[in-house]
């Protein structure tokens, strides 16, 4: 019969043997040493000058003085004389130093892994499921710096998946903002969580914004389920201003244009129906020109000039409406007069 235990080396009572109290209180010492077994430190090599009776330390390579040979080994100390003891792969130990469970690997004692890599699930204060993965119940959730900066990532497979943020009302949706079913940037409300409106979008590509479109084609595009209204509107007395301001050179230079379309096939400034067109007249001057569409051809109906200190309203010379109302005024081309027509025939304003 061997005369110490296989794994930790406790020594046997034997048959007849004397004094079996020695035999007894030597195993009971190295229990108490290895029995929830923390140590002041591990990778230790110079023994302290005044060590405390139960302190235990993991010796590394290359210990010396009262440590000296026992490379490797935990050291105990039981107020009189160090004990030795060999420790077996798998052996954990706390590492008051390091505040961390650490393992022996057979040559050193290395931290604990603690399993959280490649989880299936992680509920915080609830549980998770296969949808939500990571599920968190508190009052707030907190993501700070590591002594810089800090980015959220969501990330998506493809242009056409889902990468967004969710608010919801009793776990129906009320509000989301993302990349959803696309790469454009989107802001989306639902009263019911059912029914979806965009509230405002801006594309990828260019960075256009869309207002009530998800597909915007200029700088800023408003699009309304019936009619479209943009207000702007101001407190206390306050101004209204909406400013239009372009950089070109050159007389009759187009500047601002604001234009009017009725089909919704026509986008742009090109085919517009109506426009609004404020021009540089001369070094110093602006003109403010009304074009309507004339079977497709755009004419001028006026324009208003502010040349130097001269304020002046222009007619476009042209030929007699064909179907003039009552109250309608040109400037006849041909007579090179200012007409007006009263109901039933064109009379000279001058």
């Amino acid at each position: 019969m061997s005369e110490v235990s296989a794994i930790l080396s406790l020594p046997y009572l034997q048959p007849s043997q004397a004094q079996k109290h020695v035999t007894h209180n030597e195993a009971l010492r190295q229990l108490d040493t290895l029995v929830q077994l923390s140590v002041v430190e591990t990778g230790a090599t110079q023994p302290p000058l005044v060590p405390a009776a139960g302190e235990v330390y993991a010796l590394a390579q290359g210990a010396s003085n009262a440590w000296a040979g026992q490379d490797d080994k935990l050291a105990s100390f039981d107020g009189v004389a160090w004990h030795f003891v060999t420790p077996l792969v798998g052996w954990r130990a706390w590492d008051q130093g390091a505040d961390m469970l650490k393992v022996w690997d057979g040559s050193a004692w290395v931290a604990q892994d603690a399993g959280t890599q490649n989880l299936t699930g992680v509920g915080v204060g609830t549980t998770s499921d296969t949808t939500n993965r990571l599920a968190v119940a508190s009052e707030a959730t907190l993501l700070t710096h590591a002594g810089a900066g800090h980015q959220l990532k969501v990330n998506k497979s493809t242009d056409t998946d889902t990468a967004s943020l969710l608010f919801q009302t009793g776990f129906s949706g009320r509000a989301e903002m993302g990349l959803t079913g696309s790469d454009n940037f989107a802001v989306k409300v639902s009263a019911d969580g059912t029914i979806w409106n965009t509230g405002f979008s801006i594309r990828g590509a260019n960075a256009f914004m869309g207002v009530g479109t998800e597909d915007p084609d200029t700088q800023l595009h408003v699009k309304g389920n019936g009619n479209a209204e943009v207000r702007v509107e101001t407190e206390n007395w306050g101004t209204a201003i909406i400013a239009a301001k372009g950089r070109r050179t050159g007389n009759n230079a187009e500047i601002a244009k604001l234009c009017f379309v009725n089909q919704e096939s026509i986008k742009g400034s090109d085919s517009a129906e109506a426009s609004m067109t404020a021009v540089r007249d001369g070094e110093d001057g602006i003109a403010l020109a009304l074009t309507v569409s004339d079977a497709g051809t755009p004419v001028t109906a006026f324009t208003v000039h502010k040349d130097g200190h001269m304020d002046q309203l222009r007619f476009a010379p042209r030929a007699a409406p064909t179907a003039p109302a009552a109250g309608q005024v040109y400037f006849d081309a041909t007579s090179a007069k200012l007409r007006c027509y009263d109901g039933t025939s064109w009379r000279d304003l001058y």
